[in-house]
């Protein structure tokens, strides 16, 4: 079905910025990342107002102590009911991350655990995932989004193992995490390491 071109507009991008140089836990705090999310969303902004595609960039920024799990998926929450078919989502988090039985998981600022980064544990290392948000939960807030173009950059640890599956095959059967998700909404995943990998 067309309709007039009157009635076509011009979408909007959106990104959000998740960057989290200082945790909770100081042990695990980083230098980059901060830097790197704002980079990006300037950027970002910067070059889609050159090329014009979109009417306007919005860019939303999470740092530090804002990017915790429920900011975060609030944030995701939001896109989902304002964002139309002609408009781009683009969602970065820079942090860390951890793969743990076959699941991938963003860690947010409030981490969960209070040890040392050099001795952690199975236990420190479940109690840190409690507050985390897994690929599961980034795959139910995405398919919400109900945009013609998504992007998602994961630069964390172990990032890879958001897109990994049993089945090699780049079909829907047997896909983990955001990997059904790219398959089933045509969503682009760049992450900055494999699933076994430091970043």
């Amino acid at each position: 079905m067309q309709g007039a071109a009157s009635l076509q507009r011009k979408g909007t991008a959106y990104v959000l910025a998740v960057g989290v140089n200082s945790y909770a836990n100081k042990d695990f705090d980083l230098k980059y990342a901060v830097a790197d999310a704002g980079s990006f969303g300037a950027e970002w902004k910067s070059q889609q107002e050159k090329v014009g595609t979109f009417a306007k960039t919005e860019v939303t920024s999470l740092i530090d102590d804002q990017a915790t799990k429920p900011n975060v998926m609030k944030a995701l929450a939001e896109l989902a009911t304002k964002v139309a078919p002609e408009d781009a989502v683009v969602i970065y988090f820079a942090g860390h991350g951890t793969a743990q039985a076959n699941r991938f998981y963003l860690i947010p600022h409030d981490l969960g655990y209070a040890g040392g980064a050099d001795a952690i544990e199975y236990a420190g290392l479940k109690t840190s995932l409690a507050p985390s948000i897994s690929d599961l939960e980034l795959e139910d807030a995405i398919e919400k989004i109900d945009a013609g173009q998504l992007l998602m950059v994961i630069d964390a640890c172990n990032s890879g193992q958001a897109l990994e599956s049993e089945e090699k095959r780049r079909g829907p059967m047997n896909s983990k995490g955001l990997a059904q998700l790219a398959y089933e909404k045509g969503m682009y995943i760049l992450t900055a390491a494999q699933s076994y990998q430091a970043a």
